[in-house]
């Protein structure tokens, strides 16, 4: 079994696991290295994760760790800064 990260459990209840396990979607805006979307969709497996990253050096180390991991079928990363999101109401 694997450890859920400390991340996950933090930013969730009891709500957002429920909504998680029945296929929802999350979205980390600066993503980083990629190993909370990891966490998310590895702790979550009916869920779509969407990251958000400006820095091209990210964008790449992300999409490797989530090609090695077989999840990029649910996982993705957009290279795309904060300022230039628009709202999807499918989020919600």
């Amino acid at each position: 079994m694997k450890k859920k990260s400390i991340m996950v459990e933090k930013v969730l209840g009891c709500a957002g696991r429920t909504r998680l396990k029945a296929g929802g979607k999350v979205m980390d805006i600066g993503s980083g290295s990629g190993t909370v979307l990891v966490s998310f969709a590895e702790a979550f497996p009916t869920c779509q994760v969407i990251g958000i990253e400006p820095l091209p050096y990210f964008v790449d180390r992300s999409r490797r760790l989530i090609q090695e991991r077989g999840l990029d079928g649910r996982v993705r990363v957009e290279s795309v800064g904060a300022e230039q999101i628009t709202f999807d109401p499918s989020l919600t």
